[in-house]
């Protein structure tokens, strides 16, 4: 059966002005056999995921967020400084300044940082009424998904590496050799772990995300 063209009409009433007006619209219906060439299956999850990490992460360059992004990365250099004149002798030994990175910065920042940029990532779409329309979209829950994880597990691996490369710089110069690279490892492992958890959090338990993983955190990353 060929394909044909239909004219649908629509009638428009304005509550103000109190006139109407109809516009026919033209509307191509094509044949099984013409829809060959239309596309039945959605785009790469890559493609719209990267619109919506250059969105996320353009959403996140304004002052206050820019200025909690910073405090956290100048915590360790803080805790440094108090041990500095407490306990001066920590910061001189390599094994020292290692378990202070690996719990200041691994274990510390980067799970705080993705708690705040992970975990209600859904939670706003869902209460900025955008999701629905993302849902229907094909392929737009996991694209969603994927550039929000990314984002912000970009967010948390730039926190966490200029935490480090402060801390070595001014702290501990000498351990760049040794500690650079692995801890630059261990931040980018931490963050697409943490990223995935609380994100796997986010989407399981949508109402009580955040309560659900700051109880975990507590509960199973600080007492066990």
């Amino acid at each position: 059966m060929p394909g044909y063209t239909r004219f649908d009409s629509a009638v428009y009433y304005d509550l103000n002005e109190h006139w109407t007006a109809q516009v026919n619209v033209e509307v191509t219906v094509h044949a099984p056999e013409d829809r060959a060439d239309l596309p039945r299956e959605a785009p790469p999850v890559w493609i719209w995921g990267d619109a919506t990490i250059r969105f996320e992460l353009l959403r996140s360059l304004h002052f206050s967020r820019l200025f909690w992004w910073g405090a956290l990365a100048m915590f360790p250099l803080l805790v440094a400084q108090m041990l500095r004149s407490l306990e001066p002798e920590i910061l001189r030994d390599e094994g020292g300044v290692g378990f202070l990175l690996y719990v200041l910065i691994v274990r510390m920042l980067c799970p705080l940082s993705l708690l705040l940029w992970a975990t209600p990532a859904i939670h706003a779409e869902v209460e900025g009424r955008t999701w629905g329309y993302v849902a229907v979209r094909p392929g737009g829950r996991a694209a969603v998904l994927f550039g929000k994880y990314l984002a912000a597990v970009t967010w948390s691996f730039l926190l966490g590496w200029i935490s480090l490369a402060a801390f070595l710089t001014l702290v501990y110069p000498e351990g760049w050799s040794t500690l650079g690279g692995l801890f630059s490892e261990l931040i980018l492992l931490s963050s697409l772990t943490y990223g995935a958890l609380y994100l796997l959090i986010g989407v399981l338990f949508l109402k009580r995300a955040m309560v659900i993983t700051v109880s975990y955190t507590l509960l199973v990353e600080v007492f066990l």
